[in-house]
């Protein structure tokens, strides 16, 4: 009786603590967006080492080895969630979603917390690549339909990795939309309501994703689905150009 006593305190913590992260992305996404505006847009590569000056990697759920990633990708693990927005904010779309087409590895950044960055990381590797291993990119094909990537879980996340352990799982359609997290811009979205039911914790999830300023093969994301508050509570990630293999 005890036990169970303690499972619910130590649930209804979490839940309330969860909450309280969660009320905070969205403050904090709403008042990034509102003064975004007056901002000046990201416009050469130095921008980007600009903005998250003195930051250092964060260390939390890093995706991929520093030693094989470019070098505005090691900037981006390094930044936090309030710059991240910033940059999202400042940063505009591909003018053309077909130029997207190819492979992509990506890597989750930071969520604000410890606790957002680890509920980011367990819905993406093991909820969202349930049996199929942790995330590890996206792969955008021609007529603007596009799959995630995913590496066994014992892997390490790298670039050149085996392309024979890649498995290839939840479909989405991609194209040039008016932003839904930040007003009277554009992004490229990732859509997935047509390949999930309606009863699919991912039926409502969308991606929505920018080139990073001077870095055109490096992209910044945001990440959400309806019922964990959407893009206001979305959680940032980055995708890079996977190099060809010989």
């Amino acid at each position: 009786m005890i036990l169970v006593s303690g499972v619910k305190i130590v649930t209804s913590a979490f839940a309330v603590a969860l909450a309280t992260q969660c009320a905070r992305n969205m403050i904090q996404a709403v008042v990034i967006v509102r003064s975004s505006n007056s901002v000046p847009i990201l416009t050469n590569s130095s921008d980007i080492c600009i903005t998250s000056a003195g930051s250092s990697t964060n260390g939390v759920f890093d995706d991929a080895t520093s030693a094989s990633l470019p070098a505005a990708v090691i900037v981006l693990q390094g930044m936090k969630r309030k710059h991240l927005l910033n940059l999202f904010c400042q940063s505009r779309p591909p003018s053309n979603a077909e130029w997207l087409i190819g492979d992509w590895e990506g890597c989750l950044l930071d969520n604000n917390s410890a606790m957002m960055n680890f509920v980011s990381s367990i819905l993406t590797h093991m909820f969202f690549g349930i049996s199929y291993g942790r995330w590890n990119g996206k792969t955008f094909s021609t007529n603007s339909k596009g799959t995630n990537r995913f590496l066994p879980a014992v892997d390490k996340v790298a670039s050149g990795t085996d392309t024979s352990r890649i498995t290839e799982r939840h479909k989405f359609h991609f194209s040039l939309q008016p932003s839904r997290l930040h007003p009277d811009t554009s992004s490229i979205q990732l859509r997935y309501s047509k390949h999930h039911p309606w009863n699919s914790p991912w039926h409502t999830m969308m991606d929505e994703i920018r080139e990073v300023p001077g870095h055109p093969d490096v992209l910044i994301g945001i990440g959400c689905v309806a019922w964990g508050g959407g893009f206001l509570n979305g959680a940032p990630f980055c995708l890079w150009r996977k190099e060809q293999e010989d």
